[in-house]
């Protein structure tokens, strides 16, 4: 009786290994497959192309206002009423509106 419980405690042990191995490897698929399909249509973006816009993205709480001058890669600049250019990663807009 005193044996089955260290090897109980072994074998519940290696049980709880394995699944947290197999669910940091489901993890690990699931997020390459979000870093597959990250890359953004620019196509979308070209439409906005000289228009007046507002465009969310991360690091920036009330969005950036400004005229979409160009779309090049995965980068877009805006002008703003200042004239001057701002370029940004296009990864980081969660949204964009013509004004």
């Amino acid at each position: 009786m005193s044996a089955f419980f260290p090897a109980f405690f072994l074998l519940m042990v290696s049980f709880g290994i394995l699944r947290r191995n197999n669910l940091q490897s489901h993890y690990m698929k699931i997020r390459k497959r979000r870093k597959e399909n990250r890359d953004m249509d620019n196509s979308l973006l070209t439409k906005y192309i000289g228009k007046e816009c507002i465009i969310s993205a991360n690091g920036y709480v009330s969005g950036l206002v400004g005229k979409v001058t160009e779309v090049s890669g995965n980068w877009l600049s805006i002008e703003d009423k200042k004239g001057k250019l701002t370029t940004f990663n296009c990864d980081y807009i969660s949204s964009i509106k013509e004004r």
